[in-house]
């Protein structure tokens, strides 16, 4: 089956239909694509991405409260620092925080109950347990660098 290169949503489901013998270790779901075209069956991600244990890959943005003590200290003090205050009138600058605000991040495909696609390098993924999370390129699991998602039904 030929690869399917623009997708919209991705809906993952128990399993096949009754009729086919279950293959409980590999992905099973739902691709709707942006044309709107609807294919179920197995998934193969990324061309090698087939497993519910399979990690998707990308990046997601830190929570400023993920940050320890001392960072959020420092950065605090920077802040004050970076601007400066004339007649009511803010200005602000930043050279190098040093701290980044997204990190390498992936989760495997069996904690996933959705995935929906937002931006060229962007998609959201619903978690079995309703939870959203926000991930970004990073790799070639999420975007571009996607070598494409084929669902095939063996």
């Amino acid at each position: 089956m030929e690869p399917l290169s623009l997708f919209a949503l991705l809906a993952f489901v128990a399993g096949p239909p009754a009729a086919d013998p279950p293959d409980p270790d590999r992905i099973y779901g739902r691709v709707t694509t942006a044309a709107g075209q609807v294919r179920e069956g197995y998934i193969r991600w990324d061309d090698n991405e087939g497993s519910w244990t399979d990690v998707l890959h990308g990046s997601k943005e830190l929570p400023l409260e993920y940050l320890r003590d001392a960072e959020r200290a420092e950065l605090a003090e920077r802040d004050d620092d970076d601007r400066i205050e004339i007649l009511g009138l803010r200005i602000s600058w930043a050279d190098d925080d040093g701290f980044p605000d997204r990190a390498a991040s992936g989760i495997r495909f069996g904690h996933l109950r959705s995935l929906r696609v937002l931006d060229d390098d962007v998609a959201l993924l619903t978690l079995k347990s309703g939870q959203e999370i926000e991930l970004r390129g990073g790799s070639s699991d999420v975007g571009s660098g996607n070598r494409g998602i084929t669902v095939t039904n063996r």
